[in-house]
C-alpha cells in the first residue's frame, strides 16, 4: 500500500504541475480546469472504474442464491484430496466421486468413487461412469475493471441446470495497480478487498444439495 500512496502523490503533483504550465497569468481559468480534468482521468479513471464496477457487483451479484434444494446421497467434486472427501462423508453423504489429488502423486483425469468401509475408514474405487446427478464447480470470471467474480456452482450434471450458486467479488484495484505492482512488487496482500453478500460463511453445497436421511 505505501507504493501505491507514492503513486497518488507523484501523480496529483505532476497533474497539478502540467495542468499550470505553458499558462500565463492572464489566460482563462477554464483552459486550466479542461487540463486539469484531462490529465486526472488518465490517472485516476481506472481506479475509479474499477472500484465502481466492484461496488455495483458487489450490489447485484455478491451471495447466496439457492434455486432449488435437492437432498442427495452423494455428489461430483471434479478434484478433490481425501481429506476433504473424509469430511463430507463425516458430514453424512454416502459417497463423493471425482478426480483425487494426491499429496506425491501426480494428478489424473480418473474418476473414483470415495466411500466409508465397514470399519469406517476412507475407501475408493476407480469408476468409469457417475452415480452422482448434481455436481459442484467453480469459476472465476476477470471484469473489465479487473476485479475477479468468483462463483460456486451446484449443478444437474445431465443438464446444466443451476440449482445454486455462492458469488463473491473481488477487488484489486485498476490498471493502475496491476502495473506498480507487477513491476515492484510480488506481495499482493493488503491490495485487494472482497464481498460475498448474504453467504456468511455458508457452503454451497450443503445449502443446495445437503446429504440425504435415507442412506
Amino acid at each position: 500500500m505505501p507504493l501505491l500512496y507514492l503513486y497518488y502523490i507523484l501523480a496529483f503533483w505532476f497533474v497539478c504541475k502540467f495542468s499550470l504550465w505553458g499558462y500565463s497569468r492572464n489566460v482563462r481559468k477554464i483552459h486550466v480546469v479542461i487540463r486539469f480534468l484531462c490529465l486526472s482521468f488518465i490517472f485516476y479513471g481506472s481506479e475509479l472504474y474499477s472500484y465502481a464496477e466492484w461496488k455495483v457487483a458487489c450490489a447485484t451479484m455478491a451471495g447466496l442464491h439457492v434455486y432449488s434444494k435437492q437432498p442427495v446421497q452423494g455428489f461430483f467434486y471434479p478434484r478433490i484430496r481425501q481429506i476433504e472427501a473424509k469430511d463430507f462423508l463425516d458430514d453424512g453423504y454416502s459417497f463423493i466421486e471425482g478426480a483425487e489429488i494426491a499429496r506425491f502423486e501426480p494428478t489424473t483425469d480418473q474418476i473414483y468413487r470415495f466411500y466409508k468401509g465397514i470399519d469406517g475408514s476412507l475407501s475408493k474405487e476407480a469408476i468409469k461412469s457417475l452415480q452422482s446427478a448434481y455436481g459442484y464447480e467453480y469459476q472465476q470470471i476477470k471484469m473489465l475493471g479487473g476485479g475477479k467474480i468468483n462463483k460456486k456452482i451446484v449443478r444437474k450434471v445431465d443438464t446444466d441446470d443451476v440449482l445454486g450458486e455462492l458469488v463473491s467479488v473481488q477487488y484489486s484495484g485498476g490498471l493502475v495497480q496491476d502495473l506498480l505492482y507487477s513491476f515492484f512488487s510480488a506481495d499482493q496482500v493488503g491490495r485487494s478487498a472482497q464481498c460475498a453478500g448474504d453467504s456468511n460463511g455458508k457452503n454451497i453445497i450443503e445449502e443446495v444439495i445437503p446429504p440425504s436421511l435415507n442412506r
